[in-house]
């Protein structure tokens, strides 16, 4: 059966990415935990790739997925980061803070870096009601990720990389998705 793979992927621009540090402003989000971190966006309010030691994330958006024919549609978050190190490392875990409970995406044990970049994807997530409520939604929704990397013999590094989903572009993976 032939895969659809539609992608939709909200990467952080390359524009934001560009920006001058002098225009960008540390703001506050509320995370799981009733805690709170802060994160770098631009003078606009666009979050900023978190970056912290040696590593930046790269990439953190989502792809559609749909099999040829099927009447589901699934969303698949995805990741990636840039490493300035040798030192590889030997976990990455992601998880959405977003809500009152972490989520786990992704547990890489053994993530493979290429090129100094790691990539990778977390299992697909129906799109429904009951399962992305985020998405059915009339306003912009921010997620929160935590990136944990761990390294034989260092201290994790944790990066918070806010991501935020346009109502338009939630609409557009709904009606896709219906």
């Amino acid at each position: 059966m032939k895969t659809q793979l539609i992608a939709l992927l909200l990467t952080l621009s390359s524009s934001l990415l560009a920006q001058s540090q002098d225009t960008n402003k540390i703001v506050e989000f509320d995370i799981s935990g009733g805690k709170k971190v802060k994160c770098m966006v631009s003078d606009t309010g666009e979050p900023l790739p978190a970056e912290s030691g040696p590593y930046k994330v790269s990439v953190a958006g989502m792809m559609l997925n749909r099999e040829e024919g099927a009447n589901d549609a699934f969303l698949i978050f995805t990741f990636g980061l840039k490493l300035s190190t040798d030192k590889l490392p030997t976990r990455i875990t992601v998880e959405d803070v977003s809500g009152t409970k972490a989520v786990t995406l992704i547990d890489s044990k053994a993530p493979k870096v290429a090129k100094g970049s790691w990539k990778d994807d977390a299992k697909p997530l129906l799109i429904s009601k009951e399962t992305s409520p985020w998405l059915y939604t009339a306003e912009p929704t921010l997620k929160i990720f935590r990136i944990t990397v761990s390294v034989k013999g260092a201290k994790d590094v944790i990066l918070y990389q806010p991501t935020r989903y346009a109502t338009t572009t939630k609409k557009m993976i709904v009606e896709i998705a219906e």
